[in-house]
């Protein structure tokens, strides 16, 4: 989530929106002084070699007749879809989350859709929102991106997207974030780092790449269900923990050397729990 500054312009890093509805986000952020400035309710979709606006009739009324005249599917399907947007906003978050789990294809198919509107519609929509273009994703997290889609807006704050980590920043204490350390090894108690200091910590929340997220905590498996390979982003993981003590420094632990690899191990075989 990083914006650069060149000759004038800002360039978001990858595909950066945010999605106004995130409950988390309206609590965590002040959008106002974020200055969102929202994009049109809509898609723009290529079928055939040419473009075609797909936009929310509910928000964008004049745009429904050409909506409805869209090549992206048969009338039904656009039907259905305002049953499902429909059906979704109304739903709380906490019935949403305890739905009967299946991936997102497969409830598709469920719903009626034809493949005509899954190939030009929803494939390249929530494929890309979920990096899952195989739509192996969880039929609860599709619900969740439609029923966010439609209850806010898309939006980027007028300084880029870096704003959003910015703001969140400037609420800490000074120098509880860490620039340009490298976390080796996590245990039960916090991080370590390439220096020997040990960070501790209540909770640790890894954020890296599958192979050196796999490396740090043993349990977690090097890439996810279905995706063939991981995708490496950064070769320095990031790591964050809440520090409780002072930092200490000693020689990191090695979950090699304890036979169970568990994710809470801390490197002798005397400290892990059955």
């Amino acid at each position: 989530v990083r914006t650069d500054y060149v000759d004038g312009f800002q360039l978001d890093r990858g595909f950066q929106v945010l999605l106004t509805a995130y409950p988390q986000a309206r609590a965590a952020l002040d959008y106002d002084a974020l200055d969102l400035h929202p994009f049109a309710p809509g898609a723009v979709v290529r079928v055939a070699g040419g473009f075609t606006h797909v936009s929310d009739p509910f928000r964008r009324p004049s745009r429904a007749l050409a909506t409805l005249r869209a090549p992206i599917g048969p009338l039904g399907d656009k039907l259905r879809i305002a049953r499902l947007r429909r059906r979704l906003r109304r739903m709380s978050l906490d019935r949403l989350w305890r739905r009967p789990e299946r991936t997102t294809r497969d409830a598709l198919a469920e719903l009626g859709f034809s493949t005509t509107t899954v190939e030009r519609f929803w494939r390249p929509l929530v494929g890309g929102i979920q990096l899952d273009p195989s739509l192996t994703t969880s039929s609860r997290a599709f619900d969740f991106v439609v029923k966010m889609l439609a209850s806010g807006a898309n939006a980027l704050p007028a300084a880029g997207i870096q704003a959003i980590p910015d703001q969140l920043a400037a609420r800490l204490t000074p120098g509880r974030i860490r620039y340009g350390t490298t976390v080796v090894a996590v245990d039960a108690d916090g991080v370590w780092l390439t220096d020997g200091e040990h960070v501790r910590g209540r909770r640790v929340v890894v954020a890296a790449d599958g192979p050196t997220a796999s490396r740090l905590v043993p349990a977690v498996p090097p890439h996810g269900p279905d995706r063939g390979r991981a995708r490496p982003r950064s070769r320095r993981p990031c790591a964050s923990s809440r520090s409780t003590s002072t930092p200490t420094r000693r020689s990191p632990p090695s979950t090699a050397s304890c036979p169970c690899r568990r994710s809470c191990c801390s490197g002798t075989a005397a400290r892990c729990q059955p």
